[in-house]
């Protein structure tokens, strides 16, 4: 049996393994653009109770750290109340460091801030 690799899928794995080895260990970047990548924390059973940028719903958690990543003013986002299928995503301009007075329990919500790795 012969392995034949692809030119694409030799580029997919070359990203791959980049995002693995280089992105998990800084966990965030931001510049003029936005984000380049970030990493999660789920705060369970918590609201930050702030002001949001923007309320969407989504299918799923990655659809909303998404909409986060790509947003220069978010920080972290409340991710649950499900409603017709669908969740709400809230996205945050701060983190539950810079309003920990504002984090609330909640049945509904989880709280999920950017992992900065100091």
């Amino acid at each position: 049996m012969e392995f034949k690799i692809t030119f694409q899928s030799y580029i997919a794995l070359i990203i791959h393994v980049y995002l693995f080895a280089f992105a998990g260990a800084q966990n965030f970047k931001r510049d003029d653009k936005g984000v380049s990548f970030a990493k999660f924390v789920k705060a369970s059973s918590v609201k930050l109770d702030v002001i949001t940028l923007t309320s969407q719903k989504v299918s799923r958690l990655g659809e909303c750290t998404f909409e986060c990543i790509n947003n220069k003013d978010c920080y972290s986002v409340n991710f649950g109340g499900i409603f017709d299928g669908k969740y709400s995503c809230e996205l945050l301009g701060t983190d539950r460091f810079r309003e920990s007075s504002q984090l609330a329990a909640s049945e509904e919500f989880d709280h999920y801030y950017i992992k900065v790795k100091l």
